[in-house]
């Protein structure tokens, strides 16, 4: 088992990059024991989800691997989502919160890791919010 201890935040949690990769790629990390169990998934993107509905969602995505369910809901109950305008530094401001509150629930020691699955015009814009409202400050990686 690994001890990288991971907060991923992935900006267009919703679109099919995340859907059809991401979340299978890193299930399978999970039910190899190539991820750590102390991990956190924060996906954001424009709609107005819930953690259950991204949970949801995180399961149908990962079904042709066939696991359980009960290890479909262990590996999905580390997936939080927040709704979230890229342009708008509040969010920002929330986001940086639910990492925080991740972080400690979850003993990520501060490593971060931003997963931007959406068109190249907001990759700057992005970074710029991370950077302005002190996401990037942590002593883990990033």
């Amino acid at each position: 088992m690994t001890e990288k201890k991971v907060l991923f935040t992935i900006f267009g949690a919703t679109g099919d990059l995340a859907q059809r990769k991401l979340y299978p790629s890193l299930f399978r990390l999970y039910r190899t024991g190539h991820l750590a169990t102390s991990f956190a998934v924060i996906g954001t993107a424009r709609r107005p989800w819930t953690d259950e509905k991204y949970r949801a969602i995180v399961e149908e995505t990962i079904a042709y691997l066939n696991p359980s369910e009960q290890e479909a809901a262990d590996f999905s109950s580390h997936f939080y989502y927040q709704a979230h305008d890229v342009t708008d530094t509040e969010h920002y401001d929330a986001l940086k919160d639910l990492a925080t509150e991740l972080d400690t629930k979850y003993q990520l020691e501060g490593n971060l890791l931003f997963y931007l699955a959406m068109s190249p015009s907001f990759f700057g814009t992005i970074v710029e919010h991370l950077k302005s409202q002190g996401m990037l400050d942590s002593n883990g990686y990033h």
